[in-house]
């Protein structure tokens, strides 16, 4: 079902009207005009809202695009509309590294060469591909409502990652260490960027699964 989400609510009303699930996928830019989808959803009746996360999950602060996510995590709840919160891991096609052959260039979505905190600290990962068809098996399970869920296929380190990869490619990676000096000149950037240009506030699951997923729900925040 599509829709303009800033189109009169009642259009939205009418166009929910006897759904039990909402599942949201929207752009960054788009990520707040789920507001109105909410406030729709709860006067149709709708029982149950899954909101555009699908993402890595941290504390509030450290991403701006989280931030915003959990902004609309609020409205859910203030709005006493049932739901399911997924997070999952981060998507392999953002973990993997440029080889200097460049080979995975094609598949790799955002190459990631740079190195944090030693590279040591274990990840949850999940083939993007992967999201529609967890997202389908969460949803039929009844426990999942009002909860919040995690689903990712493999835990691994930077470090891990780096290592299979030279010895399946037989290539050297060429790695930065990110240092806590030079974090700082990148966060610094960064609000910098952000501060001339408005926040950004995503879309896509493929359906073929390529991982076993590992589920894990969580307790409800709404009250």
């Amino acid at each position: 079902m599509t829709a303009e989400l800033d189109d009169p609510i009642e259009e939205l009303i009418t166009l929910l009207q006897d759904i039990d699930t909402v599942i949201s996928c929207m752009s960054p830019a788009s990520m707040k005009l789920q507001i109105p989808l909410i406030d729709a959803a709860v006067k149709a009746g709708v029982k149950r809202f899954l909101p555009c996360n699908f993402g890595t999950p941290s504390a509030r602060g450290i991403l701006a695009l989280r931030d915003v996510k959990e902004e609309i995590h609020d409205h859910v709840f203030r709005r006493k509309l049932g739901f399911t919160i997924i997070d999952v891991g981060f998507w392999y096609q953002a973990s993997i590294p440029r080889v200097p052959s460049g080979r995975f260039d094609s598949a790799i979505f955002m190459p990631l060469n740079d190195v944090y905190s030693g590279g040591s600290t274990p990840n949850m990962l999940i083939d993007a591909r992967d999201v529609g068809k967890m997202v389908a098996r969460i949803i039929k399970d009844e426990r999942t409502l009002n909860k919040r869920v995690i689903a990712y296929g493999d835990v691994m380190s930077q470090n891990e990652i780096h290592d299979c990869i030279e010895d399946k490619t037989g290539e050297k990676l060429e790695l930065v260490e990110v240092t806590k000096h030079l974090r700082r000149h990148v966060n610094h950037a960064k609000n910098q960027h952000r501060s001339v240009i408005p926040k950004l506030r995503i879309d896509s699951v493929h359906e073929k699964q390529h991982t076993q997923p590992i589920l894990r729900t969580g307790p409800t925040d709404s009250s």
